[in-house]
C-alpha cells in the first residue's frame, strides 16, 4: 500500500512551517547529509512532473536507464544515476545539524501525539508498515525501501520488558514511537468495545491548557479510554511549560499504559502525565482501572 510521504517528513512540515523540502529528509540519525538523499527528491520531483504531463529528459534518462521496476523498490533508483556519496561542506552540515536540533523537541511532540491521536480517534486508523518509527522519506520511489522487521521486531521486545514501572525508558525517538504504536494497538485489541460498534462513543475530556489536547473514548456512555497529547510544542516552551494548568479526569482510577503510573479521577497537573518520570512522554494514553 503505497502513501505520499511519510509521517515524520510530513509531521516537520507541520511543526516547523519550512518550505524548503531538503532539509525534511535530512539524516539527523548520522549527522551528516547525504547527496544520495537529495538526488531522491530530484528524482521524486522529476517523477511528480511527469506524471502531470511534461517530459524532462533527465527523467526519461533515469527511466532507460534503471532496472524492471527500479522505481518501486527504493535504493535501487539511485543506481544508474552518477551520485557523489562525498558529504557536503562543513558550514552545510552544521547549519542543517542546527535546524534539525532547533526543532527537535516540536518534532518529537507533534509526531508522537498526532500518531496517538490518529489511532484513537473514532474511525479506523492505518500504520503503514515501517512507519511504526521515525521515517524520513518522501513520495514514490523513495518510499519504497525495505523493512527490516527482524529489527522492529527486536526493538518491541527490549521495549516491553517487564521493569519495575512496566516498561524499558525509551532511548530514541524511535523506541519512542514504537512504544506509542504499541500501546494504543494494544488498548485497541483488549478494548475493541470503546473503538468499534454501537456501545462506543467520544467524548472530550477538559483542559486548561491550549497547549494540550484531551478525549476520551466511551462504552455505553462511560469514559474507558483516554487520550492525552502535547499541541504547539514551540508555544508552550514560549509560555514556561505546562506551570499550573490541569486536565480534568472522569471520576475513578486510572492507569497509563506506557508508564503504568496510576491517578485518580478529578483536577490532575498536566506536570505529572505529559513528560513526567519513569518514561517521560508528550502523550499519554490512559485506560480505566477501577477493578
Amino acid at each position: 500500500m503505497g502513501h505520499t510521504g511519510a509521517s515524520t517528513v510530513n509531521i516537520r512540515f507541520i511543526a516547523l512551517q519550512l518550505y524548503s523540502t531538503l532539509p525534511y529528509i535530512w539524516e539527523d540519525r548520522d549527522r551528516r547529509y547525504s547527496r544520495t538523499r537529495s538526488e531522491y527528491y530530484r528524482i521524486v520531483t522529476r517523477h511528480t512532473v511527469r506524471l502531470r504531463g511534461i517530459e524532462i529528459p533527465g527523467l526519461r534518462r533515469y527511466r532507460e536507464g534503471a532496472p524492471a521496476g527500479a522505481h518501486n523498490r527504493g535504493p535501487t533508483v539511485v543506481a544508474p544515476i552518477d551520485v557523489d556519496p562525498s558529504v557536503a561542506p562543513t558550514t552545510i552540515v552544521g547549519l542543517f545539524n542546527a535546524w534539525v536540533a532547533q526543532g527537535a523537541a516540536a518534532v518529537r511532540a507533534t509526531l508522537l501525539g498526532q500518531k496517538l491521536v490518529q489511532l484513537t480517534l473514532p474511525g479506523v486508523p492505518d500504520v503503514y508498515q515501517g512507519t511504526e518509527i521515525e521515517s524520513l522519506t518522501l513520495v514514490d520511489p523513495d518510499n519504497r525501501q525495505p523493512i527490516d522487521f527482524g529489527a522492529l521486531h527486536e526493538r518491541l521486545s527490549r521495549m516491553t520488558e517487564t521493569t519495575d514501572h512496566g516498561f524499558v525508558r525509551p532511548g530514541d525517538l524511535d523506541d519512542e514511537k514504537l512504544l506509542v504504536v504499541h500501546a494504543a494497538l494494544s488498548v485497541r485489541r483488549d478494548l475493541p468495545e470503546a473503538f468499534i460498534g454501537e456501545r462506543t462513543g467520544y467524548r472530550p475530556v477538559p483542559v486548561t491548557s491550549g497547549n494540550a489536547i484531551a478525549f476520551a473514548r466511551t462504552v455505553d456512555d462511560r469514559e474507558q479510554v483516554i487520550t492525552l497529547a502535547t499541541r504547539h510544542r514551540v508555544a508552550l516552551e514560549r509560555h514556561g511549560g505546562w506551570a499550573e494548568h490541569l486536565v480534568v479526569l472522569p471520576e475513578g482510577r486510572w492507569r497509563c499504559v506506557t508508564s503504568n503510573r496510576r491517578f485518580h479521577g478529578g483536577n490532575l497537573p498536566l506536570a505529572e502525565l505529559l513528560d513526567a518520570e519513569p518514561v517521560p512522554l508528550p502523550v499519554a494514553l490512559l485506560v480505566r482501572d477501577d477493578d
